[in-house]
């Protein structure tokens, strides 16, 4: 778990730097341990939420990469995991924050190969997680953070439709 964690972080630190290569690199070895992990006791909440973060972390740099159907896979998955966890995590803000990211992630991927109507449903999944993430703390700048980053997939989704004076007022 130390291991995988220590992975993560380097894969963060790296990717902040700019060394994309790199970071993905660790990325991927973050997913690797944490993903063993998980299959080793699938009922741990700690070990599917650092697998799913993982998962997505790797899928992030993928896209940016150009790696579209191996992060859509990753995405897929990470949603899937917080996303069946959800009823048990209803007052989790991390966990809503997780899988709202995940969703925005995925909407993103969505929007990025032409899929708007997958982009869009994405979106408004995460709009709706977001919305019961700022009920819980609505005085955090990270989880008002990821709202703007939703709130960007959606006005980029508007604007891919054609509709500036939407993707304006969003």
């Amino acid at each position: 778990d130390y291991v995988s964690t220590s992975e993560y972080f380097l894969g963060k630190l790296l990717e902040y730097r700019g060394a994309v290569d790199e970071a993905l690199d660790h990325y991927k070895a973050a997913e690797a341990g944490a993903g063993r992990l998980f299959e080793e006791s699938r009922a741990n909440d700690a070990r599917a939420r650092s697998f799913a973060n993982a998962l997505r972390k790797t899928a992030d740099l993928s896209t940016r990469i150009g790696e579209y159907e191996p992060a859509a896979t990753r995405l897929v998955e990470a949603v899937g995991i917080l996303q069946s966890r959800r009823e048990d995590h209803q007052d989790d803000a991390r966990w809503l924050r997780d899988l709202a990211r995940a969703q925005i992630a995925a909407g993103r991927l969505a929007l990025m190969t032409g899929d708007l109507s997958l982009s869009e449903a994405r979106s408004a999944e995460a709009a709706a997680i977001l919305l019961e993430l700022l009920a819980l703390s609505p005085d955090s700048v990270e989880f008002q953070h990821t709202l703007m980053t939703g709130l960007l997939l959606q006005g980029d989704i508007k604007r891919a439709a054609g509709d500036e004076t939407a993707a304006a007022e969003i």
